[in-house]
């Protein structure tokens, strides 16, 4: 039962998945499996993807949030964090970056533009075009990686770090640098 759930999740995150559709072809009729990875992939991985931009979005939604209550608060206050100043030119001009619409836009295009690439991983495939998603997969890492830093400057590393959401996204970042 483990191997059959690993698997499936294999195919549901598209990792890997068109060499498991290959093994599978091979030992049962190509209609049916096809139908069946077609079916698993549409529900399974799409769904999936939805359900992951909805948290994302809606953890950008609560930072924006957050961003915008810690602005009141260093007008009201004045503190000093333990890196940058609340008052910082850097911090300041990196949170009009973070916090501005086409910013997050972007992130979210470099989000669908790392799925797509990591879906089109398939059984057979060339050279240059495994070179050609390796060059896409590191811009995006890189991309990701540039993203959390300016979140670490704007939040202070202690409470980047504190806070659940941007933990996770600064792990997957750190991870896949």
């Amino acid at each position: 039962f483990m191997f059959a759930f690993v698997t499936t999740f294999q195919v549901v995150t598209l990792e890997g998945w068109s060499d498991i559709m290959a093994r599978v072809i091979d030992a049962w009729p190509t209609a049916p499996t096809v139908i069946a990875f077609v079916l698993l992939i549409v529900f399974g991985a799409v769904i999936s993807l939805n359900i992951v931009l909805a948290v994302i979005s809606g953890s950008l939604e609560k930072i924006e949030h957050e961003m915008a209550e810690e602005d009141t608060e260093s007008v009201a206050s004045n503190t000093k964090t333990k890196y940058l100043p609340k008052d910082s030119t850097i911090r300041r001009r990196t949170q009009e970056i973070v916090g501005s619409s086409i910013y997050i836009r972007f992130i979210l295009a470099t989000i669908l533009f790392n799925t797509v690439i990591l879906s089109l991983d398939h059984y057979g495939i060339t050279s240059g075009f495994q070179m050609a998603l390796d060059a896409g997969n590191f811009i995006t890492t890189t991309v990701f990686f540039i993203d959390m830093v300016m979140c670490n400057i704007v939040q202070g590393v202690q409470e980047y770090w504190s806070t659940p959401s941007t933990f996770f996204d600064g792990t997957i970042a750190v991870s896949s640098a």
